[in-house]
């Protein structure tokens, strides 16, 4: 209120609606958005012949994630073509992954010498 004073109710999620824009309050927001999306840099994906056994998303960060890939590595059944293809999918796993934690000082990694040499409790095994 205009005495300074602020008062909560708890109310059902049911009630809770986003605050009322004008037309021009609308448009504002639209071409902030618009602008902001024109800058942003397309991220591309694809993987492109990185070794997968030595990725890391922050070097020198204090944790490390790792993501075990050793079992693919070990395994020469597959086919060519199922190698390139879950090649892809490795990469494109751990891009995720480490985007997803990229908000934390923790290098997500699939290199097991990285992932030893972190003391054990900042560590994790994915």
């Amino acid at each position: 209120g205009s005495d300074g004073e602020v008062s909560v109710e708890e109310v059902p999620m049911t009630r809770v609606r986003p605050a009322p824009c004008s037309k021009e309050g609308a448009e504002e927001v639209e071409e902030a958005a618009s602008r902001e999306a024109s800058e942003l840099k397309v991220h591309e994906s694809g993987y492109t012949g990185q070794d997968l056994r030595y990725l890391q998303s922050q070097p020198g960060a204090n944790a490390v994630l790792l993501i075990d890939m050793s079992q693919y590595f070990r395994d020469r059944r597959s086919s060519d073509a199922v190698r390139r293809y879950a090649k892809d999918y490795f990469y494109v796993t751990w891009q995720i992954t480490a985007a997803g934690f990229s908000m934390f000082e923790l290098n997500v990694v699939t290199d097991h010498a990285v992932y030893r040499s972190t003391p054990i409790r900042n560590r994790v095994l994915a």
